[in-house]
């Protein structure tokens, strides 16, 4: 392909490795075969990696990686990169002072909210949710933050009950 050309012509270019990986992701999406999209996945991943071992402020790689490892089964093994790059692109987006990375930030939230959950980790999630509550209140984005509020606070009720009707040894 012509990014495979260009990452082959200007290898210290962490542009051409990002939209290598774009191009590689959005490969996957049309694939019907499970075996090759997971195979050009984890080219993409490469490619975002080597983007981001060449720049660690390269947001754009870090942003699709971030979406695609947060997005992916938990068994593919990306899902804690996944929820590192979003944690570093909120904590700058936090400390920005643009008015229109507001929406990149809910972005991020979400991104960051859905990995927490399916890394079991309910506090975390549920405060990313509250963020975005605190953030943008009167949305679809928030509403979609309090139904998810809704579904964790139902699985921990449920848990704990199950919790209190296990049999102690």
């Amino acid at each position: 392909s012509t990014m495979e050309q260009a990452v082959k012509e200007y290898p210290e270019h962490t542009d051409a490795y990002t939209q290598l990986g774009i191009m590689l992701s959005e490969k996957a999406q049309r694939t019907q075969d499970y075996t090759e999209m997971f195979e050009i996945v984890h080219r993409a991943f490469m490619a975002w990696d080597k983007a981001l071992l060449l720049d660690p402020k390269n947001f754009t790689a870090r942003f699709h990686r971030g979406a695609w490892a947060v997005n992916m089964p938990k068994s593919v093994g990306q899902l804690n990169k996944g929820i590192n790059d979003f944690e570093i692109i909120a904590q700058a987006l936090e400390h920005t002072p643009d008015p229109s990375s507001k929406e990149r930030l809910v972005e991020a939230y979400q991104y960051l909210a859905g990995g927490y959950q399916k890394n079991a980790e309910y506090g975390k999630a549920r405060q990313m949710y509250e963020k975005i509550l605190t953030l943008v209140p009167e949305t679809e984005y928030a509403a979609q933050a309090r139904q998810s509020i809704d579904k964790i606070d139902k699985f921990e009720k449920w848990q704990a009950e199950r919790a209190k009707n296990l049999p102690v040894d």
